[in-house]
């Protein structure tokens, strides 16, 4: 428990230097997700092992790399034909090497999870509006989930919300995150109000609730989905990099989920 309180400080730690870095210039924060999606992107293919060809496993790796330079000089179609590319390049190898058609599709499916779903969080950083206040709600709605759902679940108890997926997860926990979603999310919007800017008719704190919401239930979805990941591979974690946590995977599981609804909603809707 220890162990991984302290690494829980150095993570907040850490991403509070960047948020700080990102008002000299928001590069730094581009190069943070960067580095997030390639250190995801590794530890993904790691866990899948043997059932990854090098090339393809090399291969996607090679696109996390790119994501985050392709999206500061040419916004969001320099990734897309970047992952158009790519994705060639795994089909390549796998007639070249005669590979499996599942290695071919577990290179394909690691540049989409995590490293697109860590990339969402680009288009978030790059907002003209509300971009601090959208990058903050990935880090800030998931932990109040989190927390909710931990202190409510602890409390209620109850119904088991997937037994045969995540044995500790309750149905009142579930709900308890939910309202920690909300929660987290009004927080966020009372400290960014005077900045915030809207022209919908619904009224802004009913709808920043409402995502709070959606956001926990995907953070939620999110780590339900990680477990479902790592029973099918045989792995306890993702990865060993977070003592006490796992890998970054295992920590950033619900955040990848939910910051791929904030990049539509902050864009769409707001």
């Amino acid at each position: 428990m220890i162990k991984r309180c302290i690494t829980g400080a150095c993570l907040i730690a850490l991403v509070t230097a960047f948020f700080f870095l990102r008002e000299v210039h928001i590069a730094f924060f581009t190069g943070f997700i960067g580095f997030l999606s390639v250190l995801a992107a590794f530890e993904f293919t790691r866990a899948l092992g043997e059932r990854i060809r090098p090339l393809h496993k090399y291969t996607a790796i090679a696109f996390a790399f790119t994501i985050a330079p392709l999206f500061h000089f040419f916004s969001v179609i320099g990734v897309i034909y970047a992952f158009m590319g790519f994705a060639v390049l795994q089909l390549l190898f796998t007639v070249i090497l005669n590979a499996e058609i599942e290695s071919f599709a577990y290179g394909v499916s690691t540049m989409v999870y995590p490293t697109l779903f860590v990339g969402s969080m680009l288009i978030l950083n790059a907002l003209s509006n509300n971009s601090t206040l959208a990058l903050l709600m990935v880090f800030v709605v998931s932990s109040f989930a989190d927390t909710f759902a931990y202190l409510v679940g602890s409390l209620l108890k109850g119904k088991k919300l997937c037994p045969t997926i995540s044995p500790n997860k309750t149905i009142s926990g579930a709900i308890g995150g939910l309202v920690g979603g909300a929660v987290g999310a009004l927080v966020l919007y009372f400290i960014f109000k005077k900045t915030f800017v809207y022209a919908g008719a619904l009224p802004a704190w009913i709808l920043i609730m409402l995502i709070g919401m959606i956001c926990a239930f995907l953070t939620e979805v999110g780590d339900l989905a990680e477990s479902v990941c790592k029973r099918k591979l045989g792995v306890k974690d993702m990865g060993k990099l977070l003592p006490g946590h796992g890998g970054i995977m295992d920590r950033i599981d619900g955040m990848m989920f939910s910051s791929v609804f904030l990049a539509f909603a902050f864009t769409l809707f707001i």
